[in-house]
């Protein structure tokens, strides 16, 4: 496939190359790879979420934001910083897929699918209860 120069944030080139040895890429392969990844979140998140999540301040130490992404703490903190701006995280539903679970900024958890870019709750089951009919 040929190449297309492209014009970029020199800021942003200066984060790919930061972060790129960080996971054998190359600082052209790291920015493909967040083009790649804007692509998916686009597709799964909702227009109003990514607009909440762009509004957000600019990262200044990406290169260990991403490092830290790989710890549990680092995890912890990314989930308080999303939660903070009042936008919901999503996970897999273990051992159900196509499922989501969907955890609100206050912690509520919803268990549903994505569909049209749009995350849909399943409602909840409710058990049947059975009438005992009574003979009189």
């Amino acid at each position: 496939m040929p190449t297309i120069p492209l014009r970029l944030d020199p800021a942003l080139v200066n984060e790919a190359r930061t972060a790129a040895p960080l996971f054998d890429r190359t600082p052209t392969a790291q920015v493909e790879f967040w083009a790649k990844l804007g692509k998916v979140a686009e597709a799964v998140f909702s227009t109003s979420s990514v607009k909440r999540l762009k509004a957000t301040a600019r990262i200044e130490n990406l290169a260990q934001v991403i490092a830290d992404a790989d710890t549990a703490e680092g995890r912890a903190r990314f989930a308080a910083l999303v939660h903070s701006k009042g936008v919901p995280l999503y996970r897999s539903a273990p051992g159900e897929p196509g499922f989501f679970i969907e955890t609100a900024p206050d912690g509520t958890e919803r268990r549903g699918r994505f569909v049209n870019r749009k995350f849909q709750p399943l409602r909840a089951r409710t058990k049947a209860k059975s009438a005992v009919a009574v003979a009189g």
